[in-house]
């Protein structure tokens, strides 16, 4: 896969530019809006990620921050851990299995890792009525989701959304046939504890990371949310700021209130002094605002395309297939009738959620890659590296994303840093240590401490 594409055309196989040009092996689309989280479409830009559910009455945007994690400083290491591992190798030789192993779980075991969190829910509200003609897109080649409909009063709907890398922004442009007849409400929130601002024109939230969000308790402890804890000066915060850019915007209850056409832009920022996080987005926002939507539309599709574009697999399927939605693709293909394309469209949508989630300067991949709409996801979307962490990035050199791979090789420099004290004062040895589960906080400490 990884040729040149002058060599492969003379050749007579397959290039980027044919593949490319097979739009069933570069596009997931859907007949109806996503109905949960699991159903929308993911953007990213390595750092900052959208999910899209392009909903027609409301739709809710799940805005993610890589950087974002609850918890102060990771677990130290047990310093009397080599006294401790000096009797667990006793009882081992000893042929006292059991008792070693409730040493270990009473004496060297720390507290477990803390979550990467959700940002912030950009929430857009329609009066549309009956809707038709409905589909929803993602298209690989771009890395832009799409909407289109009609609705009543305003006619043909169009929504295009984005994450540039180049700019470091979210893009969501909104055009209707007749802009006259639209009105939209927007409004930003966050599921951690918050503060919400609004200018003319701009959505303010300040989200604080809980200094702990803890593991254990019953299930009700956990589902009502008491176990999460916050500090009035929190470990970090997370600034996001939505700029509406429109002809008609106007203060209204806890949102904006829209007339026509819009684009909407969002910076995220991390850290805990939130005058220069606020800093940071404006100036992010007042540079792509210059620009203008066309230009950053064109800036974002050449950065990824010169990433997307470096591998080909082109699989062609029976006729009519491919003008299937994604969704019924993938039921006949699991029941009743091979879809090579199919196959093709998978392999790069992984390629596709490499290049969105790890670019040069994100962090690394975690379990859910950089989106979350949870507080307290599953596994905590940290870092398991006994091997979904290696497993992701199976594809970085194999399709030609070097780049890509720069955040897991800055990710195992910090980790080996922090692991290098627990193997010293734990263990008394020499060399660096990790075990399976990581978090955001790069804790190298061994996980499961009960009390």
């Amino acid at each position: 896969m990884n040729e040149d594409c002058t060599q492969a055309e003379a050749a007579g196989r397959p290039t980027a530019k044919d593949c490319r040009d097979t739009q069933e092996c570069h596009r997931l689309w859907y007949t109806a809006p996503g109905r949960n989280f699991n159903e929308a479409l993911p953007l990213g830009n390595g750092s900052l990620g959208a999910m899209i559910r392009g909903g027609t009455a409301e739709d809710l945007v799940c805005l993610n921050d890589d950087r974002f994690w609850a918890g102060r400083d990771a677990p130290a290491p047990v310093a009397t851990g080599p006294l401790v591992l000096e009797e667990v190798r006793r009882r081992l030789f000893a042929g006292d299995v059991a008792g070693a192993e409730a040493l270990v779980e009473q004496k060297l075991l720390t507290d477990f890792n803390q979550p990467y969190l959700t940002a912030a829910d950009l929430v857009i509200q329609w009066d549309h009525d009956a809707v038709e003609r409905y589909t929803r897109q993602l298209d690989l080649n771009t890395a832009v989701a799409e909407v289109n409909y009609v609705a009543s009063r305003v006619g043909r709907v169009r929504r295009r959304a984005f994450s540039s890398f180049p700019d470091q922004v979210f893009v969501l442009d909104a055009g209707f046939a007749d802009p006259s007849q639209a009105r939209t409400v927007l409004s930003l929130s966050s599921k951690t504890r918050h503060v919400s601002r609004m200018s003319a024109r701009d959505l303010i939230v300040v989200a604080d990371a809980p200094s702990m969000v803890d593991w254990r308790g019953i299930d009700d402890r956990i589902r009502d949310g008491e176990n999460i804890f916050y500090e009035v000066d929190p470990p970090r915060r997370c600034l996001t700021v939505a700029c509406v850019l429109a002809a008609s915007v106007s203060v209204h209850g806890e949102g904006l209130v829209v007339g026509g056409d819009f684009t909407v832009l969002v910076a995220t920022s991390v850290g805990s002094d939130v005058g220069l996080l606020l800093e940071d987005c404006l100036a992010r926002l007042e540079a792509a605002e210059s620009r203008g939507f066309s230009a950053l539309l064109e800036r974002h599709v050449a950065a990824h395309r010169a990433l997307y574009d470096r591998a080909a697999l082109t699989l062609r399927s029976p006729v009519g297939l491919s003008a299937l939605p994604t969704d019924e693709r993938l039921h006949r293909q699991a029941s009743i009738m091979r879809d090579p394309a199919l196959e093709a469209l998978l392999f790069n949508y992984g390629r596709y959620l490499m290049i969105a989630s790890s670019r040069p300067g994100s962090r690394a991949i975690n379990l859910q890659g950089i989106w979350n709409d949870k507080v307290q996801p599953p596994w905590w979307s940290n870092y398991t590296i006994n091997i979904n962490l290696q497993m992701n990035y199976w594809p970085a050199e194999p399709c030609n994303l070097a780049e890509c791979h720069e955040p897991l090789f800055d990710f195992v420099k910090n980790l080996s840093l922090a692991g290098a004290r627990t193997a010293s004062v734990q263990y008394g040895m020499r060399g660096w240590v990790a075990h399976h589960q990581v978090d955001g906080r790069f804790q190298t400490t061994a996980i499961g401490a009960l009390n």
